[in-house]
């Protein structure tokens, strides 16, 4: 089930009192409308009677889609502990998730892009390789090795002479600028790392992100080059 609960905030903007409806889990599963709400940003937004503007509620928030079997949680604390009763259900149902795939994000174009990736079935360790591979083509740039945020995973979308793209997004202006991936590279990209393990276990909560594939690339070269 979804969890909604009230709290008691300031306005940002002018320091008056809002008692505020915020979702602190997303069950798509349940709440298939909730979906929409979190991918456009949507999700726990108030408004301020007196100043009359929206506002933003920061807090965590976690996604369950029971069907494709993933969790992701917005943290907007990177240091704080899971289990610490800030979400009652992580507590309740452990041992529940084994099959899961649980992740752990930190700001909401990490949690957004993650939710994308794991809603498509595609295999988060290919996705990383490639936005970082297409970075570089299109930036010139090979400074970002350890996070990539200038280009995100959009989707998967039908195009003309590339059914099944995979979408790549980066802010180069006022409007995004698109790059398509042929789902051939993606499964060429895929096949070529099947027999490693890139991806943590499931069951586990942990990021996945670039960072997180290249120091699993390094520590399996090291085991490889330590049986030699």
């Amino acid at each position: 089930m979804s969890r909604l609960v009230v709290q008691e905030i300031l306005c940002p903007n002018c320091g008056a009192p809002i008692h505020a409806s915020v979702y602190q889990t997303v069950n798509v599963t349940v709440d298939p409308s909730l979906k929409e709400a979190v991918l456009s940003r949507r999700i726990n937004l108030t408004f301020c009677q007196r100043c009359k503007r929206e506002v933003i509620v920061a807090t965590d928030l976690l996604y369950h889609d029971m069907r494709k079997k993933f969790m992701v949680w917005l943290r907007m604390n990177e240091g704080q502990e899971l289990g610490d009763g800030t979400i009652p259900e992580l507590n309740m149902l452990k041992g529940a998730f084994d099959s899961y795939r649980l992740r752990l994000t930190n700001g909401w174009i990490d949690f957004i892009e993650r939710i994308r990736i794991l809603d498509a079935e595609l295999n988060e360790g290919t996705v990383e390789i490639l936005k970082f591979a297409f970075w570089i083509k299109v930036s010139g740039k090979a400074d970002c090795r350890d996070n990539p945020q200038g280009l995100q995973f959009g989707g998967v979308e039908q195009a003309a002479g590339c059914p099944d793209a995979l979408r790549f997004e980066y802010h180069a202006g006022p409007q995004p600028v698109k790059v398509l991936c042929p789902r051939s590279k993606y499964e060429d990209v895929e096949a070529s790392f099947r027999n490693v393990g890139l991806l943590p276990p499931n069951g586990l909560w942990s990021p996945m992100d670039y960072k997180y594939v290249r120091e699993k690339c390094e520590e399996i070269d090291r085991e490889r080059s330590q049986r030699r």
